[in-house]
């Protein structure tokens, strides 16, 4: 899975709905556990062409475009010089 940053994540969670985001939340589990597999097949010298993995990116990009989640969000987006910080 793509690592974002937690300004993204919180843009990502302001641009859902509620719904959505329980939808996004499962099909983000279960992504996570074809990825824990893929990388289990990787360990055991296993995919070295590359199928695999091709193919899980795949789907993890589709998850991204169904959810219009492609790509970084704008960087407008972002208020920059706020002093609140999130942790």
């Amino acid at each position: 899975m793509e690592n974002y940053s937690l300004k993204t994540l919180v843009f990502f969670r302001t641009k859902l709905h509620e719904g959505k985001l329980k939808l996004l939340y499962s099909e983000m589990k279960l992504h996570d556990k074809e990825q824990m597999a893929l990388k289990k097949l990787k360990s055991e010298g296993m995919d070295k062409d590359g199928l695999r993995e091709a193919e899980v990116r795949k789907k993890f990009n589709g998850i991204m475009f169904e959810f219009s989640l492609a790509g970084a969000p704008p960087a407008e987006d972002f208020n920059t010089n706020s002093k609140s910080k999130v942790s």
